[in-house]
């Protein structure tokens, strides 16, 4: 996933205010993904 989906997810996540649970989640989907 690109830089600018992970934004969007954050700021799905942050809009639905539950952006701490969101992002462990994202990381186990994600565990290749660039930081």
């Amino acid at each position: 996933m690109s830089f600018a989906g992970l934004a969007l997810v954050g700021r799905i996540a942050a809009k639905h205010g539950g952006e701490l649970r969101v992002r462990p989640v994202v990381a186990l989907r994600l565990p290749r993904a660039p930081n």
